[in-house]
């Protein structure tokens, strides 16, 4: 049975990044659709802001891995199921019905901490790819990701310290 996660023959760190880049690629492409839908579903103000941003630097990401495939001369690949995607779709399966809204509320600042986590191992790791590889200019767009998700990551941990201090 064929394995649509893996690549045929991953040999080499090129072959690797681009592996990566891809699932990365698709997962940020689930989430700049999907989010919209979480921030619809939370009536805490500053969560939906974090999301906003969210959105906003997910944008970034995307145009930043758009000039990569254009300095690797590759194309985005679809790729199904990524993690992430299924992080924010469980995110967006949520109990949204009355009385659940702090339940909810939690769920979506999780999910979108794991989700920052699983960007920024992916793009830690594509960066020492990019390193190996020497591609100064990747390495670069892939700090700069690295570092927003970062300080995403921390910014929903600080709204899910905040949130759980005033509900808990």
């Amino acid at each position: 049975m064929k394995n649509d996660f893996l690549p045929p023959d991953p040999t080499t760190p090129r072959e690797l990044l681009i592996y990566y880049l891809n699932r990365i690629y698709d997962g940020k492409t689930y989430i700049k659709d999907c989010v919209p839908v979480l921030k619809g579903i939370t009536n805490h103000k500053t969560l939906q802001l974090a999301l906003d941003e969210m959105v906003e630097d997910v944008h970034k990401q995307l145009n930043r891995m758009s000039d990569i495939y254009d300095l690797l001369n590759e194309k985005p690949a679809k790729v199904i199921d990524t993690p992430m995607s299924k992080l924010i779709k469980n995110a967006c399966e949520l109990r949204n019905t009355k009385g659940t809204d702090i339940l909810n509320d939690v769920d979506i600042m999780i999910h979108m901490q794991l989700v920052e986590h699983v960007n920024i191992i992916s793009y830690r790791m594509m960066k020492k790819l990019a390193t190996s590889l020497k591609l100064p200019q990747v390495e670069q767009l892939l700090i700069e990701c690295f570092d927003e998700s970062k300080e995403d990551d921390q910014l929903f941990k600080a709204i899910t310290d905040e949130y759980l201090s005033e509900k808990v």
